[in-house]
Formats: structure tokens, C-alpha cells, sequence
């Protein structure tokens, strides 16, 4: 940690309960709830894929896992600070997507890791402002050099 840190024992237990309530909000696949944890101005970085820029376009790129899967997403904290208004936080996540009745979809599992710089609202709450994750697991058919 260093010198500009201010992460209090609070914070931390805000944030925990931040990744506690998202994962339950794609658990319950509350794709309109799932806004809230984003700034409109997000920015993602998902593995294997382009820059997703924009509340819009994010929702979006993940929509898919709401109309077409039952999710279960477990996400643990691993590193966690806080300076002022903004935080870093580092997470380890399992997702799995069983497929919905009548949809033909194949089921997802990823086991990966990721990252979420967050900002503290005036009202004192979380929201994320960028997100990068990827995946444990090797890509199908990954090329080998």
C-alpha cells in the first residue's frame, strides 16, 4: 500500500458487499439491476474481444447471458484499496451458464480473474468505472506455438 492509501476497514466492507450484491444480481439474472453497478461511462475489456465503451454497448455485450442462461457467479476479493474516492479491486470468479429451456446454447463455465476500478458516489455508494477480466482456462482450440 502507499502513502496516498486510505483504505479503511469500512470501505473494505462496502466493497465486499458491492461484488456480494452483483453476484447476486446475475445470479437472480436481474439483467436491469446488473446497470447499476456501471458508470454510463464504463469501459470493459473482456478477454478475446474488442474494447466495449459505454453503458449501452456493455449491456449489450452481456445481454446474452441474461436471455439465454440461468447463471451462478462466485466472486472473492483478493486484494482490495481504497484512496479517497476511488478503489481498486482485485477478484478471482467461477461463472457457469446452464442454458435455458428451449434455448440452443451450449453451457458456459469459466473459472478467470479480474479487476474492477470503482468510484464512490456522493451518496457514498460504489459504482464501476472500467473492468478487465479473463479467463484460468484455456482458449478452445487454442493454437500452441
Amino acid at each position: 500500500m502507499n502513502d496516498m492509501a486510505t483504505t479503511t476497514g469500512a470501505d473494505v466492507k462496502e466493497i465486499r458487499a458491492w461484488i456480494e450484491r452483483y453476484c447476486a444480481t446475475v445470479t437472480a439474472g436481474d439483467f436491469d439491476g446488473y446497470r447499476d453497478f456501471w458508470t454510463d461511462d464504463v469501459l470493459w475489456l473482456p478477454p478475446n474481444a474488442p474494447i466495449r465503451a459505454g453503458i449501452a454497448e456493455c449491456m449489450e455485450y452481456n445481454r446474452p447471458l441474461f436471455e439465454y442462461y440461468h447463471s451462478i457467479e462466485t466472486m472473492t476479493a483478493e486484494e482490495i484499496e481504497v484512496t479517497s474516492d476511488w478503489a481498486f479491486v482485485r477478484v478471482n470468479y467461477t461463472y457457469r451458464g446452464t442454458p435455458k429451456p428451449g434455448v440452443d446454447v451450449e453451457p458456459l463455465w469459466e473459472d478467470g480473474k479480474g479487476v474492477f476500478l470503482l468510484c464512490r458516489r456522493a451518496d457514498g455508494s460504489w459504482v464501476s468505472t472500467h473492468c478487465v477480466w479473463n479467463s484460468n482456462l484455456p482458449i478452445k482450440g487454442d493454437r500452441q506455438p
